[in-house]
């Protein structure tokens, strides 16, 4: 679960962070150092930082927490794709 949080926090912190709405970012590369468990019922929350962004690859990393306590450190890199074409809502089930 930590780690579908993780990325999930990284690549949404990559849209929003690195003006990548709309975009397909597929995750290039993803690595996790466990630090502590999140036990059940735990609030469980994290932050991404953006450590660059190019025309083509956006470097993330977030720290997890459990209860106030670091529970996982990641980073990843994602491929930044196209930009969309044109000013419709982005779908992402491709269904326009």
């Amino acid at each position: 679960m930590l780690a579908s949080l993780a990325d999930m926090t990284l690549a949404c912190g990559a849209m929003y962070l690195a003006d990548g709405w709309g975009r397909i970012l597929p995750t290039i590369s993803l690595q996790m150092d466990f630090l502590a468990p999140a036990r059940m019922g735990a609030w469980v929350e994290g932050r991404c930082d953006v450590l660059r962004a190019t025309g083509s690859l956006v470097f993330t990393q977030c720290l997890i927490h459990a209860d106030g306590q670091p529970a996982l450190r990641a980073s990843a890199v994602f491929k930044l794709g196209p930009a969309p074409q044109d000013d419709r809502p982005w779908d992402p089930l491709g269904l326009r």
